[in-house]
């Protein structure tokens, strides 16, 4: 056989190796982040419904990276992501905004079609609603959530204010809406002082929702007052005083 045929075709070859595993590496090591806007969402060890192992859920609200690859099963589209603890599955695609970032309502915003005042719709985000804000322009964002015991997800437009982005409004916000979810008046006291007894998340903008859920159920419970490590942003604390007879 002729020699330089087959270095022609070594080299061919090994070019073609090199190429395949440059595309493999890049597409494995993009990690775009997004958050999950469905609570208790499945993470698959395969894109499949059926077939897929769960291998854990993510939370409402919950940070994700989604590692740019994506797979189509019977109709349903899947997203390949990694978790804040490293492990890696397969969500459906209806669960995860994608390159957004989690925050939570403050105050009543109404929702719009598209950044103009004009495009106003029936429906609103209220307080303690997880979104994902996924752009901004001018004076609104573009944000993606689920509306307290709404079904489904609701995508639009909100001004540029009413809400938070600090860690411990969110987390209390979820937890929060658990607690108030439960039916049992005993078990709901339990949830809810529980909540106030975690330094993590007792600070929050809503403490006093708490509070006053609490004092409806046992009005000895807690002190006419009481102060909190208020957080803003995720970064500014700020004493506030809480009056819980209000």
């Amino acid at each position: 056989m002729n020699l330089n045929f087959i270095k022609k075709y070594l080299f061919l070859f090994l070019a073609i190796g090199f190429i395949s595993t440059v595309f493999v590496s890049c597409g494995s090591d993009k990690e775009i982040p997004s958050v999950c806007i469905s609570d208790k969402a499945p993470v698959l060890d395969k894109p499949s419904k059926k077939e897929g192992k769960v291998l854990s859920s993510v939370s409402l609200g919950e940070k994700l990276m989604f590692l740019d690859d994506k797979e189509e099963e019977k109709g349903k589209q899947y997203l390949k992501v990694k978790l804040l603890d490293g492990k890696e599955g397969w969500i459906m695609a209806d669960y995860v905004a994608i390159e957004s970032r989690p925050a939570v309502i403050i105050e009543k915003s109404d929702i719009y079609s598209r950044p103009d005042l004009s495009t106003i719709s029936k429906k609103s985000f209220n307080e303690m609603d997880i979104i994902a804000i996924i752009s901004k322009k001018d004076d609104w964002i573009e944000v993606a959530g689920k509306r307290g015991k709404a079904k489904g997800i609701e995508k639009g437009w909100i001004k540029d204010k009413g809400y938070s982005e600090g860690t411990t409004d969110i987390a209390a916000a979820i937890f929060i809406n658990r607690a108030l979810a439960i039916t049992k008046t005993a078990d709901r006291l339990a949830e809810l002082k529980a909540i106030m007894e975690n330094s993590d998340i007792s600070g929050s903008t809503f403490q006093y929702i708490v509070i006053n859920e609490i004092r409806s159920i046992d009005p000895s419970a807690y002190p006419e007052e009481i102060s909190i490590d208020r957080e803003e942003d995720g970064e500014e604390i700020v004493q506030d005083t809480v009056n819980s007879g209000d």
